[in-house]
């Protein structure tokens, strides 16, 4: 075990293990003793939460630790968001040989006769919160939430950001094409590519709504599952590239339809997966917690 703590405004990190184990010097961490005092270790399982759904659900154990007074430390200190990551590998193995079974974050400390149980959170958890983006600042549409696009979307409803010059949003960032249509047909507009906006040309007869072309990330257009799930992981859940297994096997062969709305990342992700035709254990696949050896 690797759990990452703070104490006085400053960040600190603690080892342990079910053995006695002291990592070698071309080890990560380097020549580093991980003390036996894990008395349980913790169990996990995943499940699909709904049938034919892509979404996971999650349960685990706590890390249990001995305490004969040695970690009493340990009890100043804030673990509850910190980083906690969890290995499976043989005594005789190099540390790098270890196999992760966690890459999580700590939920909190709690003691319980004589012994210190730190409550594990998965991080697929961080993704169950609402996507949330701008809102429109000012006019008509004043608080309405701005659309996010991810791949080909159709008939987005746009929102007015500036009522004098007939000026409207349909994404948060760059955008790869807007088509704008009237009651369905084809109207005139001045589009703002890098800031997903577009300009009114006429006058507007009947219910505006655009096919969008979404997010062109640095102009690279994410038009397939693997892109999108990496740039919301990346870019909304807070996690970085060495959590994230590689998804590009899916880039040879689904593309992504999904128009995001005020739901949560994972279930964005699990409509990306449905609309792809993939129905599994996403979180196992993009979140590096499981590998077997």
């Amino acid at each position: 075990m690797e759990a990452s703590y703070l104490s006085g405004g400053q960040s600190g990190s603690e080892t342990a293990a079910n053995y006695p184990f002291i990592s070698e010097p071309s080890d990560t961490p380097s020549n580093t003793a991980y003390a036996d005092l894990i008395a349980t270790v913790p169990s996990f399982s995943r499940r699909l939460g709904t049938v034919l759904f892509g979404q996971s659900v999650v349960s685990r154990g706590d890390v249990v630790l001995r305490n004969n007074g040695e970690l009493d430390s340990w009890l100043t200190r804030v673990w509850s968001g910190q980083a906690i990551k969890l290995f499976i590998g043989d005594p005789s193995w190099n540390k790098d040989e270890f196999a992760p079974i966690l890459f999580g974050i700590c939920a909190g400390l709690r003691v319980k006769s004589g012994r210190l149980s730190l409550q594990l959170k998965d991080k697929a958890e961080l993704l169950d919160k609402d996507f949330s983006g701008a809102t429109v600042a000012s006019g008509a549409d004043i608080g309405k939430p701005i659309p996010i696009c991810y791949g080909q979307c159709f008939n987005v409803e746009p929102v007015l950001i500036d009522s004098a010059t007939s000026k409207y949003q349909v994404h948060t960032g760059a955008v790869k094409s807007i088509v704008a249509r009237s009651s369905g047909l084809s109207i005139a507009i001045t589009p703002d590519l890098v800031n997903g906006t577009f300009t009114l040309n006429t006058a507007l007869t009947g219910r505006l709504t655009c096919d969008v072309e979404g997010e062109n990330n640095g102009a690279n257009y994410l038009s397939k599952a693997g892109e999108v799930v990496n740039h919301i992981l990346l870019n909304h859940a807070g996690l970085t590239a060495g959590e994230i297994d590689d998804v590009h096997i899916w880039d040879k062969r689904h593309q992504s339809l999904c128009f995001l709305h005020s739901q949560s990342e994972t279930q964005h992700i699990s409509r990306l997966h449905l609309r792809c035709g993939l129905t599994f254990l996403w979180a196992a696949y993009h979140l590096k917690r499981v590998e077997s050896r």
